[in-house]
């Protein structure tokens, strides 16, 4: 699946603030590359942040919800997650600069292809398809 042109909103309650994050996702070869814009508002902000992102188009029609354990290993974030019903995930992701180069960005793809190999994970078990498309099935 594609989701590149498929603009996404998250709205999420974290530590007593909104987070709501405009995400650009794409899915190359390596696994999937996201541009992210973060917003943050206070709690009490919701109905009307809500409102504005429906008057933009966004419309409500699934919720995610993610426990489990995470940690780093240097400049790589590890989530290992249970997703809604969909089962366990094991997430990794290094942030970088927009303007990263082409260089930087191999290290960080070769760095998080190690991890995988270190938790005994390969290529083909690689999940392509987003928790958005697995939870509402489109």
């Amino acid at each position: 699946i594609n989701d590149s042109i498929v603009p996404a909103l998250r709205v999420r309650r974290n530590n007593g603030h909104l987070e709501f994050t405009a995400k650009k996702n794409s899915l190359g070869e390596s696994g999937e590359n996201n541009l992210e814009f973060e917003v943050v508002l206070e709690l009490d902000q919701y109905d009307a942040a809500v409102d504005f992102f429906h008057a933009l188009g966004y419309e409500d029609y699934f919720v995610k919800k993610k426990t489990g354990w995470e940690w780093h290993s240097g400049d790589a974030h590890i989530e290992l997650l249970e997703v809604n019903d969909l089962g366990y995930f094991l997430e990794m992701e290094i942030l970088l600069p927009f303007d990263s180069d082409e260089r930087r960005i191999g290290e960080a793809h070769a760095e998080l292809h190690r991890l995988l190999a270190a938790a005994g994970l390969g290529e083909e078990d690689i999940e392509r398809q987003s928790y958005r498309y697995m939870i509402i099935g489109r």
